[in-house]
């Protein structure tokens, strides 16, 4: 009898493009639309602290996120990599890749902790931070960095899933990953009185969470083996590739993130009610840009397996239809947003508001 995966992949090389671009790109767009939406509710419980909390979450926001920018291009690297494998049935091959990405991903998120933890002041200042920002921005920015290696270890188990086409598996772990970080939240915030700690807090212990779920779903056999790793068993042929196919999109989303640090430089020169202001506009309209991504990621997925068994004309058809379902979708968030966009804006005036008075 067919396992699920199999069966998963035998919808993807053979059946309706239409249904398994709805199937692989629905959950993940959910979960991007829970995460930018859990943005905003973070934003509600840091307003209760003060002003300069908000716009230190704000500053250090894009800094972090050219780090992330590595987990981005593992989790990428990872839905390609292993896709093109698993469309090949190349279980082996699936697996060795799961194993290098692994490493790559353990021993970046080591160095890039220490890195920032020893330079975390010559980083924020290089982004000309404010003086009055320095100080619970840097107890933030370090604190938030502990869960690097974190991040960036889930990031492979997310795109082995997500390239098997397991997205609804990924939904249902970050959604109860938001759950456990909106409690603890509001508990360290409002029972403790943690402050903007509380923050970095909830975010190591829901990346805890994801990594406790890989290894208890098959994922402790490929952290053991980073330990075991010999440097004469290294295929650099595989390395090569993972770099080729990872550094684009990493470089393309720490760019990204570094407009927004530039942008930031600017925008603190008027002070910090207006960073903070800057900030929340940001979070509302990632809730229309980063839901649309997830047809991108659906797309990623079948275009791998099909490459694989050379079904270009599934391929071309395949983005035809992504590309008529991001149009559509967009178009209508983008109409909602406008047609809303008093309520909207009333809420975010309300909230700033709150910070001066």
């Amino acid at each position: 009898m067919a396992t699920s995966a199999e069966k998963r992949r035998q919808e993807i090389l053979e059946g309706s493009l239409l249904r398994i671009i709805f199937i692989l790109a629905v959950p993940v767009m959910i979960d991007n639309l829970m995460n930018a939406v859990f943005g905003l509710i973070d934003t509600y419980f840091v307003s209760s602290i003060g002003l300069n909390e908000v716009a230190a979450v704000t500053f250090v926001g894009p800094i972090y996120d050219m780090v992330r920018a590595i987990g981005v291009g593992i989790s990428i690297t990872g839905t390609i990599m292993i896709g093109r494998a698993i469309g090949k049935a190349d279980k082996e091959e699936e697996k060795t890749v799961a194993k290098y990405l692994m490493i790559i991903a353990f021993a970046s998120g080591i160095v890039i902790t220490g890195y920032i933890f020893i330079r975390w002041e010559a980083i924020l200042l290089s982004a000309s931070i404010s003086d009055s920002l320095l100080p619970v921005a840097g107890d933030y920015f370090r604190m938030t960095t502990l869960s690097t290696p974190l991040i960036l270890i889930n990031a492979v188990y997310i795109g082995q899933k997500r390239a098997e086409g397991d997205t609804s598996r990924i939904l249902r772990i970050n959604s109860l990953s938001i759950v456990i970080k909106i409690i603890l939240t509001y508990v360290l915030i409002y029972v403790f009185k943690l402050g903007l700690i509380s923050l970095a807090i909830t975010t190591f212990v829901s990346q805890i969470y994801v990594t406790l779920y890989a290894i208890l779903h098959g994922y402790l056999g490929y952290m053991v083996k980073i330990f075991k790793f010999k440097a004469s068993k290294l295929r650099k042929d595989l390395y090569s590739k993972i770099f080729k196919i990872g550094l684009p999109s990493v470089i393309e989303k720490a760019s990204l993130s570094y407009g927004f640090v530039l942008v930031n430089e600017q925008v603190i020169k008027y002070g910090e009610g207006v960073l903070a202001a800057y900030g929340i506009t940001n979070k509302i309209n990632s809730v229309l840009f980063s839901t649309v991504s997830g047809i991108g990621t659906g797309l990623a997925i079948v275009i791998t397996q099909n490459l694989a068994q050379k079904h270009l004309d599934r391929v071309k058809a395949a983005i035809r239809i992504s590309l008529i379902i991001a149009v559509i979708f967009s178009t209508v968030v983008g109409i909602l947003l406008l047609i809303f966009k008093q309520p909207i804006a009333a809420q975010m005036t309300l909230v700033l508001f709150v910070f001066i008075y």
